[in-house]
């Protein structure tokens, strides 16, 4: 196996092993773990390794899957491959007949919780890009006869009336549809959490993630469905404008994308979701990253929304700019309808909303923040200030409830999660000390858990 790890290739082979040693389990060990050691604390490529039959009982089934023609026919060789973790470590394995990956370790109980970084093949010199748990929804990717990654086969969305999407289960086919801005017109649909390999602990290796839609290149058109799995990691650090998970955004439709940690910076324009979106839709989402734009336009959710109906979202990560900084939209001409903030809100010289920081051509409506949370947002919009259809979240009355301004678009019956008018789930309860509410409980969303 050709392992990549700087500019260097070391092109080299091992010696084929003699026919009576190559069902030997201990003379393989020994032959290529001293081997692979070596060359990883050297920080060198690794060897080809040779076929070996590996004797099934001293192997364990992981939740990896391949499709495609990589995968081997019933009979023939399994193919070798090395499984990395975030942490460093690694396992050994091979590609069954059935496409299943197995591993080299009867006992899995240590590998819980540990995240699968990437997967090297036999004869291939580029990995597979994982970012999912070990432990986690099934992970499945499709290789063509070179090993190449492709592409799945459309499946159908339950969240959209069966209409198809294309499914996305690991950050190589995340970063497959980044890198093509010919594809930034189609579906798809999210069908694993994924880690964005950006955890500040991962220092220089952390990755940056690139926007998916540009100025330069194009504008995002088509779907994207989250899924509502989580999104861990997510870190961009950039100087560009129009920066967030999605850069550009024209007539899309952005849903259930739960961003859970991270970092995402820019110059103007910056949002947790979207950085700009023109038309379209923002629905069910949420995000948990700091979004912070050097210039101007900050929002949780997005940096400019122009003419975009952003409903039913909501921002817990901190917000930061110079002006027009919203825990939902840094400005906003479009509608924002039941969202909710629980993040800080900062912008340095003007216009801070806990909602939207510049509102002067949107519509607010039945949008709640919390006006604790720090920062510097003192209404829930900024500009113009005031509270209209963004009322801050406190001990004075402004707490919403059933029999209140929200009551029409409470749950009210078995049926009504149903209803798209229903925003609702649950009015929650305000609570203190401390004064500050955070030991409330925060209403919920229809699609909240």
């Amino acid at each position: 196996m050709k392992y990549k790890t700087s500019g260097e290739e070391l092109k080299k082979r091992t010696s084929p092993l003699p026919h009576s040693c190559r069902n030997s389990r201990n003379y393989f060990l020994l032959l290529t773990l001293p081997l692979l050691v070596f060359a990883l604390l050297a920080g060198c490529p690794v060897y080809d390794l040779p076929y070996f039959e590996f004797p099934l009982n001293n192997f364990q089934i992981t939740n990896i899957t391949i499709e495609g023609a990589y995968v081997p026919q019933e009979g023939a060789e399994k193919t070798p491959v090395l499984l990395y973790y975030l942490d460093g470590t690694f396992d050994f394995g091979y590609v069954a007949d059935t496409g299943s990956v197995f591993i080299k370790n009867k006992d899995t109980s240590n590998r819980r919780g540990k995240i699968f970084y990437h997967l090297y093949l036999r004869t291939e010199e580029v990995p597979i890009l994982l970012g999912r748990k070990f432990d986690e929804n099934p992970v499945r990717f499709k290789l063509d006869a070179q090993g190449q990654l492709q592409l799945r086969e459309e499946v159908p969305n339950p969240n959209d009336g069966g209409a198809p999407y294309i499914p996305i289960d690991t950050m190589g086919e995340f970063l497959h549809i980044n890198g093509d801005s010919a594809l930034w017109g189609g579906s798809y649909l999210l069908t694993g959490a994924l880690d964005m390999l950006g955890g500040a602990d991962r220092g220089a290796l952390r990755l940056n993630w690139n926007p998916i839609g540009n100025a330069s290149s194009g504008r995002f058109t088509g779907k994207f469905d989250g899924g509502g799995r989580e999104i861990r990691n997510l870190y961009i650090d950039s100087p560009d404008d129009n920066i967030g998970l999605f850069g550009m955004t024209n007539n899309a439709v952005l849903r259930n994308i739960v961003i859970g940690s991270g970092s995402v910076q820019g110059n103007s324009c910056v949002g947790g979701i979207a950085g700009f979106s023109s038309g379209g839709e923002i629905s069910g989402c949420s995000n948990g990253a700091e979004v912070t734009s050097g210039y101007g336009n900050a929002g949780g959710i997005a940096g400019y929304s122009q003419g975009a109906a952003i409903t039913t979202c909501y921002n817990t990560g901190a917000v930061t700019t110079t002006s027009s900084a919203g825990g939902i939209a840094g400005d906003n001409s479009g509608s924002i309808t039941a969202c909710y903030n629980t993040g800080a809100v900062t912008a340095t010289v003007s216009n801070g909303g806990g909602i939207a920081g510049d509102n002067s051509s949107g519509n607010i409506t039945y949008c709640y923040w919390l006006s604790a949370s720090g920062g510097n947002a003192s209404q829930g919009i900024g500009n113009p200030p005031g509270d209209s259809g963004a009322a801050p979240f406190n001990n004075s009355g402004n707490w919403p409830s059933l029999t209140g301004n929200w009551a029409p678009y409470m749950w009210t019956q078995s049926g009504d999660e149903k209803t798209p008018q229903k925003y609702w789930k649950s009015a929650g309860q305000w609570s203190q000390p401390p004064i500050d509410g955070s030991k409330s409980e925060f209403p919920k969303l229809w699609w909240q858990p």
